[in-house]
């Protein structure tokens, strides 16, 4: 489905592209006209795709919605959100709120069993929405590298509330 509004994206800026070109060399208005027309129909086509993605990944989402919600699930997140915060006492408020529900859900579908992918598509879901709500927010540092150190504290935290977590269930 992810890869269906790949192409319907690819489809809309070859379109615009097109109708940019018409405009900037004066083509008669009718054309401009239909390639606007016809960039309007990719649009809907990929609300529609959209729609149904959103729809999935919610879906996907309820599935695991009785392991994820667990009376202890909000002193969990405060406790990583805390540890984290020593340890990175920079990152933004909605960056650490983030990271930390993840390593919880993570943590907690680990325990359950839950297959990897399937965890995999849940973080990834919930990522796509944090960053489309953040998308705009200047704090945001994209394609930012780990070192080793952080990869080592990601695998120690989430090592360790996998246990907690265990031994709460």
């Amino acid at each position: 489905m992810k890869n269906d509004i790949e192409k319907v994206q690819k489809k809309i800026d070859k379109a615009r592209k097109e109708m940019d070109l018409s405009i900037a060399n004066n083509e008669n208005y009718s054309i401009i006209y239909e390639k606007s027309k016809y960039i309007d129909k990719i649009i809907l086509k990929y609300l529609d795709v959209e729609k149904k993605l959103k729809k999935e990944r919610r879906k996907l989402m309820k599935k695991y919605d009785n392991l994820i919600e667990t009376p202890f699930k909000n002193e969990i997140i405060a406790q990583i959100r805390s540890e984290v915060r020593l340890k990175y006492p920079s990152m933004g408020v909605d960056e650490l709120l983030h990271f930390s529900t993840n390593t919880y859900i993570y943590a907690n579908l680990i325990v359950h069993k839950v297959p990897e992918q399937e965890i995999i598509n849940q973080l990834m879901f919930l990522n796509n929405k944090f960053f489309n709500a953040t998308q705009n927010n200047d704090e945001i540092i994209i394609d930012r590298e780990m070192g080793e150190s952080t990869l080592k504290y990601l695998k120690y935290i989430k090592d360790k509330y996998v246990k907690i977590i265990k031994e709460r269930i």
